[in-house]
Order: structure tokens, then sequence, then C-alpha cells
């Protein structure tokens, strides 16, 4: 669970709550605003991709408002 923090470019980025770091969203994204929380399905990756350096990439499954 965490918020979609903010949209830099064609970056969307996530800031899981109990996590002092960023990630960058990638999958299933279509609708995700930010300021808005959400749980998120899917999985962690390794690095960050290539067009977006801010954080380590998530693959998202599946993601659900929270709010």
């Amino acid at each position: 669970m965490g918020t979609v923090s903010v949209r830099q470019g064609s970056c969307l980025l996530f800031t899981p709550g109990d996590m002092a770091q960023s990630w960058v969203l990638t999958g299933a994204i279509d609708g995700l605003k930010p300021g808005k929380g959400y749980t998120l399905e899917g999985q962690l990756m390794e690095d960050a991709t290539a067009t977006c350096p801010q954080g380590r990439e998530f693959q998202v499954r599946h993601a659900v408002p929270t709010s």
C-alpha cells in the first residue's frame, strides 16, 4: 500500500507507505493517478528502467484504490 506520488514525463512514481524510496510503475498502470493511494500486486525488479532511472521498477499486475 502506498501513494502514486508524481508523473515525471512518461514515468509514474509510487511511494510505498513503509519505505523512504520511490518505485517506477510499469505494467497495468492505466487509470492510476498521482496523489491517490493504491494497494499493488506485482513484482519489484532489481533495477531501474533505462527510460526512468528515478527508482526500481515495479511491474504492476493489479492495483486497487485505497481511498
